[in-house]
């Protein structure tokens, strides 16, 4: 679709939207307006068509009831589509909001473990150092004693 020329992508979007379907009704009723006014020239001609005019009328009718309960469900469509774009802004905004939330936590836990590993190596090394202090004065005593 995206490298489809121009004409082919907006007959595509009327097929979706329910255009065409609107287009092809509205072109049969306009067909059947001509087709009655050439009945109407008959009739003033002296053939009987009271028949062929009402069966017309009748048909006219429903074509424009059908386009009529067609409009009023696309609008229905067109609210429902509103509100779930706007219900889908603020469940994106929330879920934003959560992703953020967690990633500070998260980042806040990792400072936290990388304090205390700080700590831990500096407490090591601090009895490391502790360690060899007791070790040389050790050593450093039986030197005198000899």
């Amino acid at each position: 679709m995206a490298i489809a020329p121009d004409a082919n992508r907006l007959q595509l979007l009327r097929e979706v939207a329910g255009t065409k379907v609107y287009d092809e009704k509205k072109q049969e009723s306009e067909t059947i307006l001509a087709e009655t006014g050439k009945q109407n020239e008959f009739c003033l001609i002296g053939f009987p068509c009271f028949f062929f005019l009402e069966e017309r009328r009748k048909k006219i009718a429903d074509l424009l009831k059908a386009i009529e309960e067609r409009l009023l469900s696309l609008e229905t469509e067109k609210e429902e589509l509103k509100q779930y774009q706007k219900w889908d802004r603020s469940k994106r905004g929330l879920e934003c909001a959560i992703c953020t939330s967690e990633c500070e936590d998260a980042k806040k836990r990792i400072d936290e473990v990388r304090t205390r590993s700080i700590m831990c190596f500096i407490s090591s090394f601090c009895l490391h150092l502790d360690c060899r202090k007791n070790e040389w004065c050790n050593t450093k005593s039986r030197t005198i004693r000899k």
